[in-house]
């Protein structure tokens, strides 16, 4: 006769709760060394290629796994997408291990290495309450989540798009590398992304905070996004845009002239309604942005009210014009996009206004714009 309880050792799966007489055989299991070279994996048109494998199972028993796994080197192709020019996806180099037990799932170390990118991991943490695995289930999920616990430290992430060319191909232009760094703390319903950090073409680009609650719910997951820092200029621009046409591009004089630019704000709210609050700053100015973005189910359409102020912005060097000085104003719009409609009413103050050496004040601009053009009426009261 067999019973489930004869297998438990294997897994809590095989428990049956209406033996509980029965004695629960523990084995322990160890495999110095397990090698697999030269293998093919097919399904459809994706396939694998598996070079090279070395496994080291340490540990096997009912509760503890404990598993090394090294020098994987291999493809994984889907063929037909695949161009004269782009070049499967191809993992070179993958070493990690693994350490799980009934409340905990650990990976110390993780290194992966494609052609152009790389992950650096320093540890994985997932703590969980002692759950009857038995059943497991999303509604199981939806209720731990609060309990499982996570830390996860990304040392050093180096994305080059290139790699990843087999799956979008316009990407096989791409190939500056983002090389980020950050750590993931708290609860799987409750996750911190704490010192976010960012660097594209040898420039620090990005210092943020994340804080995601909800999850794994993703409709209703709330977002708090802290951006202390996000920081381009025309030399960025100019490489991102050379890149992605693969032709040289040069930013008109205008936007040049902008210099620096730091953006400083917040982005909080659910997934299709954010609110967006915060102030650029420029060699020839600071602008400020306060707003309200929604989005419909489909992520189509949009809608967006808020405004954005400047004071003593210097307009005439954006311009390149000698006879326009300096600018003051407030601008409240209320716009809605869909794929095919365009509808905007846009309401500016301009406090003051510097042309000639001459300062206007108090003008109001009024409008409406559509997909055809604008109309509006502009008011002087100077």
């Amino acid at each position: 006769n067999l019973h489930d309880n004869n297998y438990a050792f294997l897994s809590p799966l095989l428990q049956n709760n209406q033996s509980d007489s029965l004695p629960v055989l523990k084995t322990l299991i160890t495999a110095p060394n397990i090698e697999i070279s030269d293998t093919r994996l097919r399904y459809d048109d994706y396939y694998v290629n598996v070079h090279d494998l070395q496994l080291k199972l340490n540990v096997w028993a009912y509760d503890t796994l404990n598993v090394e796994l090294k020098d994987l080197q291999g493809e994984y192709i889907y063929q037909p997408h695949l161009a004269n020019n782009i070049q499967p996806l191809t993992i070179k180099h993958l070493h990690t291990e693994v350490l799980a037990g009934a409340e905990l799932f650990r990976i110390p170390d993780l290194q992966l290495r494609l052609p152009h990118s790389s992950i650096n991991l320093d540890d994985i943490i997932l703590t969980f309450p002692d759950i009857l695995w038995d059943g497991f289930s999303k509604k199981m999920l939806d209720e731990t989540a609060s309990q499982i616990q996570v830390f996860l430290k990304l040392d050093d992430l180096t994305f080059c798009p290139k790699d990843f060319a087999m799956v979008v191909p316009e990407l096989s232009v791409l190939d500056e590398p983002l090389h980020i760094q950050a750590q993931m703390k708290g609860r799987l319903d409750s996750l911190v992304l704490h010192q976010l950090n960012a660097y594209y073409n040898h420039q620090h680009v990005l210092a943020a905070d994340v804080v995601v609650r909800g999850l794994p719910d993703l409709n209703n997951t709330y977002v708090n996004a802290h951006c202390r820092d996000f920081y381009v200029n025309a030399g960025i621009i100019q490489d991102a845009i050379s890149d992605i046409t693969d032709t040289p591009f040069n930013l008109p004089a205008s936007v040049r002239n902008l210099g620096a630019v730091h953006y400083r704000g917040q982005m909080c709210g659910m997934a299709q309604e954010l609110t967006l609050r915060g102030a650029f700053r420029t060699a020839l100015g600071a602008i400020t942005t306060d707003g309200d973005l929604r989005f419909d189910s489909t992520f189509t359409s949009l809608t967006f009210r808020g405004g954005l102020g400047t004071k003593g912005f210097h307009l005439g060097r954006v311009l390149g014009n000698e006879d326009v000085g300096d600018i003051s104003l407030d601008v409240n719009t209320s716009l809605m996009l869909t794929p095919t409609q365009l509808q905007a009413q846009v309401k500016t103050l301009i406090s003051e206004f510097t042309f000639r050496e001459y300062t206007y004040r108090d003008i109001a601009l009024q409008g409406h714009a559509t997909n055809t053009g604008y109309a509006g009426a502009v008011t002087i009261n100077d």
